[in-house]
């Protein structure tokens, strides 16, 4: 449903996945996405802090709590939230990547750069 984009009832759905099985960040993350797509501001953001709670070295979760609150422009919530998850994942280029595009757009262009250099770094170095 949610890839149909038949985001209302794919709310449905994701809200009995979650009755099943709490402790899913992989439905915590997707219910955070559906939530937020729909507007529903207070519904994502507790749905996306769960995720991160639960599997905390998933930058993919990071990334899209993030971009929850780029979205709703909350730039300094999503560079705070890209922090957390550079301190939660090791070395993960796309982490990198992404709060350097964040304090890019903020204006922190040395910071920036040398993010963007360890995000390169980190790329060489990682595991095939």
């Amino acid at each position: 449903m949610m890839v149909e984009e038949n985001l209302a009832e794919s709310l449905v759905f994701f809200k009995k996945a979650i009755k099943l099985d709490d402790t899913c960040a992989d439905f915590w993350n997707a219910f955070g996405k559906v939530n937020a797509a729909l507007d529903h501001y207070e519904d994502a953001l507790v749905a996306f802090k769960k995720s991160v709670e639960i599997e905390a070295t998933n930058a993919d979760f990071w990334i899209a709590f993030a971009d929850f609150y780029y979205n709703y422009n909350q730039m300094d919530l999503a560079i705070q939230t890209m922090y957390k998850a550079d301190k939660s994942v090791s070395e993960n280029a796309q982490v990198f990547y992404k709060l350097s595009g964040y304090l890019t757009e903020n204006g922190d262009m040395q910071l920036a750069k040398n993010l963007s250099e360890k995000g390169t770094h980190a790329e060489l170095f990682v595991a095939p």
